[in-house]
C-alpha cells in the first residue's frame, strides 16, 4: 500500500506540475506583454491552479472513500482533466496556428493513424465482451508479489507505443507547444480517448494502467526531444 500512495503522489505531483505550465502558457498569451508587475501576476496565477487542484484532489479522495473505494470515481477525474485539457489546447493553439510547421504535424498524424490502427481498426470484426480494469497501478503490485517482470509486460509495449507522440507532439508547433506540461497532458488525452473508444465499441479492454503507461511514454519521448534539441543547438544544427 505504501508504494501504491508513493505512486499516486507522484503522478498527482506531475500532473499538476504540467497543468500548471499549460495554465501559465495560456496566461502569457492573453496578457502579451511584460511589465514590472507580471511575475507577481504570474505567481499569482500559479498560487490559484495549486490551491484549485488541492482542492479537487482532496473532493475526489473523499467522493471516492464515500463510495467505498470505487475505482470508477478516478475515471471521472481523469475525464474532467481530459474536458479541461481540450479547452486549453483548443483555445492555445489556435492563437498560434499561424507558427504550425506541416512537417511535423505529418509525422505526428502518421504516428497517430498507426496507433489507431493497432488499437482499434486492427480488431474490427472481433469484438469482445465488455472488459475494463479501473483499479491503478494493479500490474506494477502484481509484479512487486510475484518478483516477475511478467505483469508489466503489457505496459512496457504501452510505454513504448507512446515514445513517438512525446517526441513528434512538440514537433507539430516547437514555439508553443515545447513544454513538458503540454506532453504530459498531451499524453493523458489521447490515451484516454484511445482507451474510452475501446470501451465504447468493445474493441479492446479499457485499462487505466494503459493510460498511465502512455503517459510515461509521452514524458520519454519528450525528454529525448529535449535531448536531440539539445544537440542540434550544440552543433549549431538549427
Amino acid at each position: 500500500m505504501s508504494v501504491y500512495i508513493i505512486l499516486a503522489a507522484i503522478l498527482l505531483v506531475a500532473v499538476g506540475g504540467a497543468l500548471i505550465q499549460a495554465v501559465n502558457a495560456l496566461f502569457v498569451q492573453e496578457r502579451c506583454y511584460y511589465h514590472h508587475h507580471y511575475q507577481r501576476d504570474l505567481f499569482v496565477v500559479d498560487i490559484v491552479v495549486i490551491l484549485m487542484y488541492l482542492i479537487l484532489i482532496g473532493v475526489i479522495a473523499m467522493v471516492y472513500i464515500l463510495f467505498g473505494y470505487d475505482p470508477l470515481i478516478l475515471y471521472f477525474a481523469v475525464g474532467m482533466l481530459v474536458v479541461l485539457t481540450i479547452a486549453l489546447f483548443a483555445r492555445y493553439l489556435s492563437a498560434h496556428r499561424d507558427t504550425i510547421d506541416p512537417k511535423g504535424l505529418a509525422l505526428f498524424l502518421v504516428w497517430f493513424g498507426v496507433v489507431l490502427y493497432l488499437t482499434l481498426f486492427s480488431r474490427l470484426g472481433t469484438k469482445q465482451a465488455t472488459q475494463y480494469l479501473i483499479t491503478p497501478f494493479e500490474g506494477l503490485m502484481q509484479a512487486l508479489a510475484q518478483r516477475s517482470l511478467q505483469p508489466v509486460e503489457h505496459d512496457f509495449l504501452n510505454l513504448l507505443l507512446f515514445v513517438p507522440f512525446g517526441y513528434f507532439f512538440p514537433k507539430i508547433n516547437p514555439h508553443c507547444l515545447s513544454r513538458f506540461g503540454f506532453a504530459l497532458l498531451g499524453g493523458i488525452v489521447t490515451s484516454t480517448i484511445i482507451e474510452g473508444s475501446q470501451r465504447v465499441t468493445h474493441l479492446g479492454m479499457c485499462d487505466i494502467d494503459d493510460i498511465i503507461a502512455n503517459s510515461l511514454g509521452a514524458i520519454v519521448g519528450y525528454g529525448i526531444y529535449c535531448l536531440m534539441r539539445q544537440i542540434r543547438r550544440n552543433w549549431k544544427l538549427e
